[in-house]
């Protein structure tokens, strides 16, 4: 990535933080950034921002745990699409919008250089078991023989319990 592209990947995540009212716990957006800065990157921050206001956490702890998460997987996997984040967006200034429009297929291709040629693959046609149909084993267990009774009056049918030892368990 270029200096222009993550100086205004850097200017709107900072003005997503600020104009979302996101719990800061105190710091300022500036600080938190430059510290979210020294251990991730400014794209992986920015999407880690967009994805927290997708899940309607808005507290920087929350990022905080996704970056971990990311991190840990090594792998930034968001669930949001590119509609919410256009609408999300939207509401920051032009100029912030325009810079980084341009430069979000490239770092698309940087953290998913794979689902991309895996989208890009052929199918093939993955050939599926038939599923054999289930049928239940003769049940004559007394349980079965009571939820049958109770089936029965539910159902306005009237069932004669099979003997009389059943009607001494009860």
């Amino acid at each position: 990535m270029t200096t222009q592209t993550i100086d205004s990947i850097v200017a709107q995540t900072l003005e997503l933080l600020s104009h979302y009212g996101f719990d800061l716990r105190g710091y300022s957006a500036i600080d938190l950034l430059a510290h979210w800065l020294e251990n991730y990157r400014a794209d992986w921050v920015r999407l880690a921002v967009i994805e927290a206001l997708y899940r309607g956490r808005y507290k920087a702890v929350s990022i905080e745990q996704i970056l971990n998460f990311w991190t840990r997987r090594s792998k930034a996997s968001y669930q949001f699409n590119h509609d919410f984040e256009r609408l999300i967006c939207r509401n920051l200034p032009r100029d912030l919008n325009s810079n980084l429009e341009n430069t979000l297929e490239d770092i698309e291709e940087d953290i998913y250089p794979e689902s991309i040629a895996i989208l890009e693959a052929p199918q093939t046609e993955s050939i599926q078991p038939a599923i054999n149909q289930f049928t239940p084993f003769p049940e004559t267990s007394h349980f079965y023989s009571r939820l049958q009774a109770v089936a029965y009056q539910d159902a306005g049918e009237r069932r004669i319990l099979r003997s009389e030892e059943e009607m001494e368990r009860y």
